[in-house]
């Protein structure tokens, strides 16, 4: 690299491209070699600056991860307002929505997905914005439950639910599991016919 070059280079990670490029790095190391391989002195030679450098923005593995955690629920919570912004207020309607918009994220973001929900960011090792998040998810299943009637508590076991099997169906489809004699090999038809099951049962 010119000295021309490195001069740009760091001077656009000065102005913040650097946050940026630690997790576009991290999920690509991710997505090719999953959660376990991710290092900050990995991402750092992926991404082309010293070792010491992913410390300006995070002081270890577990807060990069965190990052990448909390960039993907804030993103899967958008396109869920978004799939719900497109029908009725019916809580059948908005469950079906929410439900296809939650495997399509994780079908189109696979990275992303995995550490969201990897034991590298869960319990104490979370930070509070990551719960917030991850917790403003979990409201968008429960909102138009709440909203058709049910209590609390029903509204928070029917999403517990919802989310469960919207989840394992996710799950399945990125690890490659669902190659399977008539299963859709499109993943939103899948989606589809399967929360419809859940649509059914919704109040």
């Amino acid at each position: 690299m010119t000295s021309t070059k490195r001069r740009v280079r760091q001077k656009q990670y000065h102005h913040g491209d650097l946050r940026r490029s630690l997790l576009d790095g991290a999920l690509s190391l991710i997505e090719l070699e999953g959660v376990a391989a991710l290092s900050l002195r990995e991402v750092a030679r992926r991404i082309g600056v010293s070792h010491a450098a992913p410390h300006h923005h995070f002081e270890n593995k577990t807060l990069l991860l965190c990052a990448v955690a909390e960039e993907g629920f804030r993103a899967l919570n958008a396109e869920m307002v978004a799939a719900v912004g497109l029908v009725s207020s019916e809580p059948a309607e908005r469950l079906h929505a929410i439900g296809v918009a939650y495997v399509r994220f994780a079908a189109a973001h696979p990275a992303h997905f995995r550490v969201m929900f990897s034991a590298e960011v869960s319990g104490r090792q979370s930070t509070h914005s990551l719960r917030e998040a991850s917790a403003a998810t979990f409201a968008q299943l429960t909102s138009g439950l709440l909203a058709a009637g049910l209590t609390e508590e029903a509204a928070r076991d029917a999403a517990l639910m919802a989310w469960s099997a919207v989840h394992g169906l996710a799950m399945l489809w990125i690890e490659g599991q669902l190659a399977l004699p008539g299963v859709a090999s499109n993943v939103e038809a899948l989606a589809r016919k399967v929360v419809a099951g859940l649509s059914r049962r919704a109040p």
